[in-house]
């Protein structure tokens, strides 16, 4: 029940696929299975399938069901599989801080229990990065995971935002390919595609995959959300702002439909891009409410970059304050071992790093918080509130690459 369920999903037939799944969860955590490996492969195909389609709600009811049958029956790989994908659950409906610990638990807990548990974290993990503008940091977390089929989504959508379009529509088509232009995940392919065509400056490509997408008439939750973002964003390429506008505005309003306040808030930031010209108070409205939503969501590069828009458009933003509140994750972790008076090499080698990236945060982090040198980071580092330069992580990433086999 479980199998087929699952590979309804992937083919598209979503509904039938989960009443299949729900009813094998039910009957496996009711105690129907006796053995716990049929409850572990019930509860990754149900998850990954929650995940395929990005149904939050249905995933977060079925991580704190199986959470609770772990508690009471143990079962460390169904647990942390779990928790891995209730953290990316967490990403999803912009509860980033609960995420962080969700999927730093799951990480640390994989180290023992092989090869998708990892992968399902690391995932996790790296879409936080990029969503808080940490490009670098998801970079480093998807090289960990190796080349494996279930991040390739998320890489287009990280190679895309580290200036690397190309390898990201090599990606999405030989994804594309595999499916046959079908099934769950062709919605958030070919939606990936659009917006790395577009990156590359290649506008007929992006407008043909742009009239592929199935919008409403697909099973897949966001799949109306994605075509009015990505026909939005043509659109705009082509220079017409009103369609742009009324795509973009109807996406930023399915988005919320769903709960997904980050997807949201940067639809209602590229409504504010495309009109800037030819509607600019409507373009200061649009960018004022992004940048308000990203700030407090803790999307800092997004959030820049709307905050701009509005400084071009003659609106006075707050200036950068002097705050650790600034720094990425990383550069938080980089800043506490200036602290400790550690070199470039030295903290490469504590964080898993090259010196070449340890220099590179150094930089930033400098260039941030408007400090000329490592003794003034320093002596700020020990000036702050603790809690604004945190610790590091018990569980550091470390690079090794994984080879890609066969995987469910």
């Amino acid at each position: 029940m479980t199998d087929l369920g699952f590979a309804m999903v992937i083919s598209g037939d979503v509904s039938a696929g989960l009443a299949l799944l729900d009813e094998a969860m039910a009957g496996t955590l009711a105690g129907e299975c006796a053995r716990l490996d049929t409850v572990v492969w019930a509860s990754c195909s149900m998850l990954s399938a929650c995940s395929l389609i990005a149904d939050h709600k249905r995933a977060a009811q079925w991580c704190a069901a199986a959470d609770s049958f772990a508690l009471k029956y143990g079962c460390p790989f169904l647990h942390v599989r779990c928790r891995a994908h209730y953290g990316r659950v967490l990403v999803g409906i912009g509860k980033w801080a609960a995420a962080e610990i969700e999927l730093v638990r799951a990480l640390s807990m994989a180290a023992d229990l092989g090869r998708e548990p990892r992968i399902e974290a690391l995932g996790g993990l790296a879409e936080l990065r990029l969503r808080q503008g940490a490009v670098e940091e998801a970079v480093e977390l998807l090289a960990a995971a190796g080349d494996v089929p279930e991040v390739a989504p998320l890489y287009a959508d990280v190679m895309t935002a580290a200036g690397h379009p190309e390898r990201a529509i090599a990606v999405l088509r030989s994804q594309l390919a595999s499916t046959g232009g079908a099934g769950a995940a062709f919605p958030v392919l070919t939606a990936g595609l659009v917006y790395a065509y577009l990156a590359s400056d290649d506008l007929a490509s992006a407008r043909a995959a742009a009239k592929s997408l199935p919008g409403a008439t697909h099973e897949h939750p966001q799949a109306l959300a994605l075509t009015e973002r990505a026909t939005g964003l043509v659109a705009a390429a082509e220079g017409e702002p009103g369609l742009a506008a009324s795509r973009l505005r109807r996406a930023a309003a399915e988005f919320d439909r769903l709960e997904l306040p980050f997807d949201a808030a940067r639809a209602r930031f590229e409504l504010a891009r495309a009109v800037r010209v030819a509607d600019p108070s409507l373009a200061v409205v649009e960018a004022s409410w992004a940048v308000d939503r990203l700030e407090r969501l803790g999307a800092r590069r997004d959030a820049a970059a709307a905050a701009a828009l509005l400084r071009s458009l003659g609106v006075a933003t707050r200036p950068g304050p002097r705050q650790a509140g600034l720094l990425s994750q990383r550069e938080r972790e980089v800043l506490a071992l200036v602290k400790r008076g550690l070199t470039n090499p030295e903290i490469a080698a504590e964080l898993f790093i090259s010196p070449k990236t340890a220099a590179h945060h150094v930089s930033r982090i400098l260039a941030k918080l408007n400090l000329r040198s490592r003794a003034e980071a320093a002596a700020f580092a020990a000036a702050v509130d603790a809690s604004d330069v945190p610790a590091l992580p018990a569980v550091s990433v470390r690079r090794q690459h994984v080879r890609a086999t066969p995987s469910r």
